[in-house]
Parts: C-alpha cells; structure tokens; sequence
C-alpha cells in the first residue's frame, strides 16, 4: 500500500499543507453551492476591532470601518501569501439597529446600527470582502423584534391596526415555556391589561408570524439586504420558536417548518446564491428535518461540537466516533445538495469560549481544530478562538475585544476606552504570539490551506473505522473521485499505537491511500 503519512511530535502538530495558500481552480461543471466548500469566520463586530480613522474611530466599540481595516487579516486576497488565515466567508452577528450591546432585538430591519456603522460603509464592507473572496451572512433575527420596535409601540396601543403583529392574551396564561421559562409578560406600557408573549425576554416580544403584514415586511427587508446591501445569505436566529401552536406546540412545529420554507425560497428567489443557515439548538434528527423540509440550507450540528470537546476532556473517543457514524447515516443525502450538509463549529457567542472549556489546554485545542477542518460540514470559527482566547459566562466575558497586539494598550482594539476589558493577556494571548511559529494561529492556518487544497475533504464519503484503543478516531475522507486522506487522532495524554506506527499525546495525523488499496477497510 502507498501511504502518506504525517506523526505528531509531542506537544506540536505537524499539517501536511501546500507551501502556498493558493485556492483550487473552479470546475465549471462543479454545480456544488459556494457555501459547501467555505471556511466561515464569526464576528461579533463591536468587539474586532474599532476604526482608527473616521467618524466611528476611537470610541471603544468595534465597527464596520474596523471590520474592513482587518479584513487582510482574515484573507487578502492574494493567493500567493500565507499570512492570512484564509478564511473564505463572514458570519456577522446582529448589525441591525437595536438598543442592546448584542443587538438580538432589533429595532430596524432595514437599517444598520449607528453604533456600528451605515448601510452604505456595509455596501463598501461588502465590496473590499467580495474582492478578497470573502461571501458575507448576517444574523437576522424574525422570532422577536425589540420591544422598542414601532410596530410593538403601535401594537400595545388596545385599537391599533398593529395588535395583530404580536401575540397579546387576557387573562394572563399560566403556561411556562419551552424550558419551563416565563413567556408571558404585564404590558409594561400600560395601555392595555392583556401580556404578551416573548420566549426570550420581555424586551424581544416574539412577532405573530400568522399575520401576513409580518411575513410580507420580513421577506420585503431581506430582499433588501440581498440586492441593495449586496449580502450573501443570513444566518437564522432561534428558528425553532417561530410559529406556535399553543398551549403546548411551541418549538419545531410543522407551520414553522413551512414558514421557513417560504422563506427559504423567497430569499433563493431573491438571489439563487444566497445561503441560509439556521440555529437549531437540538439533537442531530431534528436539525436534519429542517433541512430536510428545505426549511434551511444547513444548520448547525450541536450534538457533534458538545461530544469533540467531551471526548477531549475524558481522553475517550468512543462516543464521538459513534456520533461520526450516526451523522453519515442521519444526514445522507437529506437535502437537494447531498449528505453533510450540515455545519461544524467549536463554540459560538452563546457558549464559554473553547479554551476554557479544555483546562486551557493549547494541546487539546489545536487537536478540536484539525478534527473539526478533517470532518465533513461547513465549518465555522468563532472569532479570536484561533487566538485562544478564554472566557466564562456571563455573556459579554465570552464576546470581548479582540487582541490585535501583544504590547499596545487595549491590544490595539481601541485608542479609547473599550466598551468591555479584554479579558486575556495579550503577551500570551493575541495575534503575534498565535501566530508566531507553533502557535495556535499558524496551526489553523495550515488547517484551512489543508481543507481548501485537498480533494478528499470535499467529499460527502467518512468512514469511521473501528477503535484498535478507546482514545484513538481514526476515519478516512473521500472517494474514487477525489481520491482518499486517512486521519487519525490520540484523544489523551498518552501514546498510542496505530498500523503504521505510533500517534503521540494529543497527536493527530494524516495521510493518503491509493483507491485501489482501500477494499480491506470497506467492511
């Protein structure tokens, strides 16, 4: 057998990569949806970087013109460098105008937050992002609006011609919600004695999406979004809330699927590119019926990123290879693009931050990333998480500034007073040190050159292959087609043995096999 292999050295992890970054030319004939073979970068904008020039400069709150100051960072461009980190694609958490710091009540549908920008510097965002490569997605929030929006101004209003946009109720249910919360709230305003329902807060009342006038304005502002501001797609907030059927249907109902569907189609008839990803905050069968339903194109797997990180703090591998399996069969062909069309992500804005997670172990980090670019899905990565950045809930303490120097003040987010501290020391923790050679920069670097370059990971084929020990994954990528990489990883802090050698603590490793050689690893 003619095989490629790559062992990781204790404590370093060594990627076969391509010596230059360069994308693999486009097949005319490859009909496969851009999305499928994109790298995502999740930015919380207040906290990357605040501009340092114009009229949003220096006020201690990341912005757009910060945003498109450090785009080169995330990708230049130019195929020919390897200091970027290479990322193809943008996930934008809320820019809609809204009263919050996280903007997931949203006051204006059509217009971007003051704080943050203009809709025409997003317009200029767009244009350096799609010059580099870069497709952009925003976060669009339809379950709720802000209790600040006018239509919830107008709708609390007994007589107005607005109360059917909300969800209003006399007397006050006694029903709790899907996680056994309060969803009903007093009219704080006091125009009427009737609550009203929010799943989340009594600031986000959730929209009635039975009422047309809803569906109408939220299809007439992502329209919007796709032609004039010229974004790539949206990524779907809380979708499993959307349309209830009291008292005890409120999540994942069959109107919410096909609310979404509609949505869904108008956003492709919009624009056929778009993509749509949705937040579906459930076990692997149900995020696959939404896709299924053609109510999203992708959704996020929260099983398989909660049992990576599992598997890394016990040092056993066997749940998270039998979840590998499962996925192949849960999700194959599920949707019009084929299987695995789901997608992977470490941690997000809503979860303490990864590093924190593993003990503060780089080890174990820098081995979450490589299985993670080796698996089937689109990938996301939380930004500063190729950093290492740490943090803890409460919320704002897992979406601080972004550290952009090891010896400026404030990192070099802000000249002003940043609107939360960064929370990691930037001698050990920014972007020249993860960068540096060996850091946790560089490795992620290598890893999306790898997955960008090599065939193999662009096939829907995974075969997990049965564990010779209980810390040893082992699976290979690819087909007759594409040809086929093996991976392997040591989930644990001792050596194991493999066919070909031995994987070292937290090692992992890959390699190539010829097609023809594979017939004894089929069965």
């Amino acid at each position: 057998m003619t095989i490629r292999c790559t062992l990781l050295a204790t404590l370093s992890v060594l990627i076969l990569a391509p010596a230059a970054s360069s994308q693999p030319e486009p097949n005319p004939a490859d009909d496969r949806p851009w999305w499928r073979d994109a790298v995502f970068y999740q930015v919380f904008v207040r906290s990357f970087q605040d501009a340092t020039h114009g009229p949003f400069a220096g006020d201690g709150k990341g912005d757009l013109q910060g945003l498109i100051d450090r785009l080169d960072y995330l990708n230049d461009g130019d195929p020919a460098t390897t200091d970027d980190l290479g990322t193809t694609a943008l996930w934008l958490m809320p820019i809609c105008e809204s009263e919050t710091y996280h903007g997931y009540d949203i006051e204006d549908y059509r217009k971007v937050d003051s704080e943050l920008g203009t809709n025409e510097l997003f317009i200029e965002l767009m244009d350096e992002c799609h010059k580099r490569g870069i497709r952009v997605i925003t976060d669009w929030v339809m379950n709720h609006s802000s209790w600040k929006h006018p239509w919830f101004k107008s709708a609390v209003q007994p007589e107005s011609a607005d109360r059917g946009r909300y969800i209003f109720r006399d007397p006050r249910p006694t029903s709790r919600g899907p996680w056994g919360q309060n969803v009903w709230h007093d009219n704080a305003r006091g125009q009427s004695g009737q609550s009203y329902y929010g799943v989340f807060s009594h600031t986000m009342p959730d929209l009635n999406l039975r009422d047309g006038r809803n569906t109408r304005d939220l299809h007439s502002a992502a329209g919007y979004w796709l032609t004039d501001l010229k974004a790539d797609g949206f990524r779907l907030d809380a979708i499993k809330f959307m349309v209830e059927n009291f008292p005890d249907g409120l999540d994942s109902t069959p109107e919410t699927l096909k609310w979404l569907s509609d949505f869904r189609e108008h956003a492709h008839a919009v624009n056929p590119d778009a993509f749509i990803i949705g937040e579906v905050w459930d076990n692997a069968e149900v995020v696959q019926s939404y896709i299924k339903a053609g109510a999203v194109d992708s959704a996020f797997e929260f099983d398989l990123s909660f049992k990576l990180i599992d598997a890394l703090n016990s040092g056993d591998a066997t749940e998270l290879a039998a979840h590998i399996a499962k996925l192949a069969e849960t999700y194959d062909a599920s949707g019009p693009m084929g299987g695995h069309i789901y997608s992977t992500f470490l941690s997000n804005h809503d979860q303490t931050r990864v590093l924190t997670r593993l003990g503060g172990d780089v080890r174990k980090a820098k081995l979450a990333a490589a299985i993670q670019m080796t698996l089937p899905g689109t990938p996301f990565i939380y930004y500063g998480e190729e950093l290492g950045m740490t943090g803890d809930k409460p919320d704002p303490d897992i979406r601080t500034p972004m550290p952009w120097s090891d010896t400026e003040p404030n990192a070099g987010f802000t000249t002003g007073e940043p609107w939360r501290a960064v929370n990691d020391d930037p001698a050990q923790v920014s972007v020249p040190v993860a960068h540096a050679k060996r850091g946790l920069g560089a490795h992620y670097r290598k890893l999306i050159q790898l997955r960008q370059t090599e065939p193999a990971l662009r096939s829907d084929v995974i075969k997990v292959m049965p564990q010779e020990d209980p810390a040893l994954l082992y699976f290979w990528r690819g087909d007759q087609e594409t040809g086929v990489m093996w991976c392997a990883a040591n989930l644990s802090d001792r050596t194991v043995e493999l066919h070909n050698g031995t994987l070292e603590p937290y090692g992992f490793a890959h390699g190539d096999m010829l097609v023809q050689d594979l017939r004894r690893y089929r069965d």
